[in-house]
Order: C-alpha cells, then structure tokens, then sequence
C-alpha cells in the first residue's frame, strides 16, 4: 500500500518530495520506510505534544529522482 501512494506522488501528483516524521522509538515505521529508500534526514526536537508530553520527531523523506519504480 506504501508503494502504490509513492508512486501516485510522483507519478500523477507530480510531486519531488515525500517526508515522513516519525517517533524516535517507532522501529517498524522507520524499517518499512528504509525498506522504500527513504533516507534520514535529522531530527526535529520536541516537534509533537503526545499524551501530554513533547515528542522529538525523525525527518525521512525520498525524492523523486532517487525514487526507484
């Protein structure tokens, strides 16, 4: 499912970029998202208030032209 909205990013939305922000911690997001060459990017520090507490977020994204069909 992953694969089919990436490929309709670039392929009708024309879009350069997808990014993705996930929770330190959330291994299988970011495994699923190394398995389709995202790249990490860095991380943005108390980004998003969960259950009350501020969360750090990982920035992994993938463009276009390294986006492999």
């Amino acid at each position: 499912a992953a694969k089919a909205v990436i490929s309709f990013g670039f392929n009708h939305m024309n879009l350069n970029r997808i990014e993705a922000t996930i929770t330190p911690g959330n291994y299988a997001s970011i495994r699923v998202l190394e398995k389709l060459e995202f790249i990490t990017e860095g991380i943005v520090r108390e980004r998003d208030l969960i259950k009350d507490k501020l969360e750090d977020g990982i920035i992994m994204s993938i463009l276009k032209r390294e986006y492999i069909q």
